[in-house]
């Protein structure tokens, strides 16, 4: 597989579990 493909995809899921968390956060802080 490519590796800038593999580090893109690492980058996506890291920001989609980066921004599920702070959505949480907010939702349960509120």
């Amino acid at each position: 597989m490519n590796k800038n493909l593999v580090n893109t995809m690492e980058s996506l899921t890291t920001l989609g579990g980066f921004s599920y968390n702070s959505f949480l956060l907010d939702r349960y802080s509120a």
